[in-house]
């Protein structure tokens, strides 16, 4: 009887999966891109989620980029294939930095990576590796990101870590730093 319940329990859950994805693609692109704040979608993405066991350091601050409003999936999905996928993560970060290109927002974790081989694939709808659930979510960001030009790629080393490198080009993102220099200005009474 256990081994009918396991059947059902992972067949109900693969149910839920597609339908959740069948809403996230079904609202991808519903509504037009708009400059989005990267740390508080960031934040948002990984309070919506438990990460008791997992520092998440985002370190985003005073950076929009122009995105489908269903940026927070994405970053939610990056945070979520890193718990569920990495072996024994304990640290996942996010950060940025600005090159000829344009820019790059990083998530890298302390994971075990990715293999060499699956490295295009795991962008793939339906792509899986052995043994593990395979699902949507990667597909669906690089989906999300590449609605307004964005591109994402695996950069880590397997066995060490996953690094997922989302390249913004030149006009689709800007950063704040006039914010943050007037906060630190603030008259103290």
């Amino acid at each position: 009887l256990s081994g009918t319940l396991q059947k059902l329990y992972l067949a109900t859950n693969s149910i839920k999966h597609h339908l959740e994805f069948a809403r996230d693609y079904q609202n991808m692109g519903a509504k037009r891109p708009q400059w989005v704040d990267v740390r508080a979608s960031c934040k948002k993405a990984a309070s919506n989620m438990d990460t008791k066991n997992v520092s998440v350091v985002i370190e985003l601050r005073d950076l929009e980029v122009f995105a489908d409003p269903m940026l927070e999936k994405v970053f939610y999905n990056l945070i979520d294939n890193s718990i569920r996928h990495g072996g024994a993560v304990r640290n996942i970060k996010f950060s940025f930095v600005r090159d000829r290109d344009g820019m790059r927002i990083i998530c890298q974790d302390d994971g075990i990576g990715i293999p060499v081989e699956h490295k295009t694939s795991i962008f793939k709808r339906d792509s899986g590796m052995e043994g593990e659930q395979r699902g949507y979510g990667l597909y669906l960001a690089k989906e999300i990101l590449g609605i307004t030009g964005m591109t994402i790629s695996e950069n880590g080393t397997a066995g060490e870590c996953a690094m997922f490198v989302i390249h913004i080009p030149p006009g689709k993102y800007r950063t704040k730093p006039q914010l943050r220099k007037r906060k630190s200005q603030r008259p103290s009474y």
